[in-house]
């Protein structure tokens, strides 16, 4: 078959597969503001046995599955999950597929709701995604619509309607100072390096969408999904009430 010419079957199988199928590797967050948690920890997906293996080790203390308990073969460190915590999960598993459905036609209520209230973009949904995990809620605030009342402001007088928010990502991960000033640590510095074959400087690195979104972006925890239609009424209602006495707090 030609290179760029998938049969049907094949364009259906990349395009429609689930996020926890694609790659060779996929991993999932437990921490604690994550769709399934138990405090922290996570995990690791593979049909490869190989990898399988070398994550078994890893996560092990370097410990190689069906070998001698005090037999190391690397160096690594304990990142083994508590049968307690495995416990947890377990048992979250058995109402994820309802919280999931729940969460969607929350969020899609909610985006129909935003979407009339002029300065606020709610999210959009790509034509080829079926299902969203909503592991948060984030829609585009426009202070210009807003006779100029910051984001700052905005927020707090939601959190003064009882509507908890956050700015979620205040800046783009290449402002961090881990990248600024490469605190990578010697070696990974030299395998990012000699990957890309060019010495990076993210002093110079600028992605003005993405800058201008970290000064946009209003981020609600996915709990309130899990609520009522009431639940999302009240948020509309909040930002709607904002805008009608936006004089007031400027």
């Amino acid at each position: 078959m030609p290179k760029g010419n998938l049969g049907l079957l094949e364009t259906y199988w990349i395009k429609y597969r689930k996020v926890g199928a694609i790659g060779d590797m996929r991993c999932f967050s437990f921490q604690a503001s994550k769709n399934m948690i138990c405090g922290e920890g996570g995990i690791i997906l593979t049909n490869n046995e190989e990898l399988a293996k070398k994550c078994y080790s890893y996560h092990h203390i370097g410990r190689g599955k069906g070998r001698p308990f005090y037999e190391h073969d690397i160096l690594c460190w304990n990142y083994r999950m508590s049968e307690f915590h495995g416990a947890i999960l377990l048992a979250q598993f058995e109402r994820f597929e309802e919280q999931s459905k729940k969460k969607e036609a929350n969020a899609r209520y909610l985006t129909k709701k935003l979407k009339e209230i002029e300065g606020i973009t709610p999210p959009e949904e790509a034509s080829e995604v079926t299902r969203s995990s909503y592991y948060a809620y984030v829609f585009r605030y426009d202070k210009e619509q807003f006779k100029g009342l910051t984001r700052k402001l905005f927020m707090e007088a939601l959190k003064a309607e009882g509507i908890p928010c956050s700015t979620a990502y205040p800046i783009p991960l290449y402002k961090n100072s881990l990248f600024l000033n490469k605190n990578f640590g010697r070696i990974m510095s030299m395998v990012l390096e000699k990957c890309y074959k060019k010495e990076f400087d993210y002093n110079k690195v600028s992605c003005p969408q993405t800058e201008k979104i970290c000064q946009e972006a209003v981020f609600l925890k996915q709990n309130f999904l899990l609520g009522k239609k009431e639940d999302i009424d009240d948020i509309v209602n909040a930002i709607i009430k904002v805008k009608q006495h936006v004089s007031e707090l400027l």
